[in-house]
């Protein structure tokens, strides 16, 4: 005892030395060096409700079947039997598209040009005879081979669409329209989104 004491004590209670920490610290590096890269190199987790977030909203699908008479259904709505104007939580009541069916005599006409600000539309012949008008086409397209189209017309403007074949249709937007029927027809049309009162009378000269 009286030996150690003479050496400077206990080695024990001594402070570590220099050389310890020499050959310490490039050990953890290189610990550290491995964990990283075997970090990196492991194959990514699979996506799962457990990692990843749902970014999307949940939309709750309903089935259900409804059915009825298209003529019965739209008496008193002017025809249309699908739209944001029905009542109820019927798949008829809807804000996307609005839906009708309408069958007209030897010459009928709507009596005035309309325009809609935010909705598309299209008409479907489904049999008889059909004769729209529109008025400042900015562009026109025919997809059908044999064309029953008439204009535009130079000296008013109008662009004149004949839908004479069961099938032909018509689908325009944003442009003032009219129409009128050479022989009793019917049509279905359709017009999206169904918004409310999208439709305004335009003043111009009736054809």
């Amino acid at each position: 005892t009286m030996y150690r004491e003479m050496r400077g004590g206990d080695h024990r209670n001594a402070g570590s030395s220099p050389s310890c920490w020499i050959t310490t610290v490039p050990i953890l590096f290189f610990l550290c060096l491995i964990v990283t890269i075997v970090i990196n190199l492991a194959p990514s987790c699979p996506a799962c409700p457990a990692c990843t977030p749902h970014t999307e909203p949940v939309t709750e699908v309903q089935n259900s079947v409804s059915t009825g008479n298209a003529a019965d259904v739209g008496e008193s709505h002017g025809g249309w039997f699908v739209g944001h104007f029905m009542a109820g939580q019927q798949p008829e009541r809807s804000k996307d598209v609005e839906v009708k069916w309408s069958t007209h005599q030897e010459g009928t006409t709507n009596g005035k040009w309309t325009i809609n600000s935010k909705c598309w539309s299209m008409a479907v012949l489904i049999h008889g005879e059909v004769k729209f008008f529109f008025h400042d086409v900015a562009q026109f397209h025919n997809s059908s081979v044999s064309s029953n189209t008439e204009g535009p017309e130079s000296n008013t403007g109008q662009t004149i669409v004949k839908l004479t074949k069961p099938g032909d249709y018509v689908m325009w937007g944003r442009v003032p329209h009219y129409w009128e029927v050479p022989a009793t027809s019917t049509v279905m049309s359709m017009r999206w989104p169904s918004a409310e009162k999208d439709q305004k009378v335009v003043q111009l000269p009736l054809p």
